[in-house]
């Protein structure tokens, strides 16, 4: 479950095969639908906290995949509430989907760049690193630059940081702390919120996670400062509340 004042609250829909609670009765177009254009079985928009308008990049080979490994997961009859999404949020939710009319091929990637920013694309990286604005709208000139408040397990709430190589970021990253650090779940003596999925991530590959960092590294930088140490201030840069909001512009 998420609960925010100005959106109202919505919850994880329950995926595995069930045919009561579940997507057990769900075809693979349905699926294939919900996962890429945000349309649920019954026609009604998806709430975009799941983000299918990265996933509706997904080619269609990778898309095939994750609906086998779904249907592969053991039925939980799990019954999950309706969301209650204030207004006018539930008005503009309907106007978020959009249709996928043609084949998705699998991106040809001619650098471990490119391959980079497709996994970020399907991990949502930006998703929790880019703030939005009050209509739900990521904020592209704070891309990747963090701001965007969310909660932890014990309902504290948590700002995303700034991923961008600008010195209020992470230029001191280098390849071996960024995969260390995925791995491990802290950088040097401080631990990653767990509200960041690292316990996730920590299984990509080698490769796959050189892969992100080239990615990350050539993020255009972006001045931002945010701390979670320190005491919330108004951000003027991304209009929400914030360790270090009142040293940003």
């Amino acid at each position: 479950m998420a609960s925010e004042a100005d959106l109202g609250t919505f919850y994880s829909a329950n995926i595995t095969p069930d045919r009561q609670t579940g997507i057990g009765d769900w075809t693979d177009g349905e699926i294939a639908r919900a996962i890429r254009e945000g349309i649920s079985r019954d026609g009604h928009a998806l709430f975009p906290a799941m983000p299918y308008d990265r996933y509706r990049h997904m080619s269609d080979d990778d898309l095939a995949a994750v609906i086998v490994y779904i249907r592969s997961i053991p039925a939980v009859q799990h019954s999950v509430p309706k969301p209650d999404i204030n207004f006018p949020i539930n008005r503009l939710v309907l106007m978020a989907p959009e249709p996928v009319v043609e084949p998705v091929k699998h991106p040809e990637f001619h650098s471990a760049r490119d391959r980079g920013e497709y996994l970020a694309e399907m991990a949502s990286c930006a998703g929790c690193h880019t703030p939005f604005d009050s209509i739900g709208t990521p904020m592209a000139s704070l891309a990747f630059a963090g701001g965007n408040t969310l909660k932890d397990f014990d309902g504290k709430p948590i700002t995303s940081l700034n991923l961008t190589p600008d010195p209020s970021g992470i230029p001191y990253y280098d390849e071996a702390t960024f995969i260390k650090t995925i791995r491990t779940g802290q950088i040097g003596a401080r631990k990653i919120n767990s509200v960041m999925p690292w316990t996730i991530y920590r299984k990509l590959t080698d490769d796959d996670l050189k892969a992100v960092f080239a990615f990350i590294h050539t993020l255009k930088p972006i001045v931002h400062q945010v701390d979670n140490t320190v005491e919330a201030t108004m951000c003027p840069a991304c209009g929400r509340e914030h360790g270090l909001g009142e040293k940003n512009k």
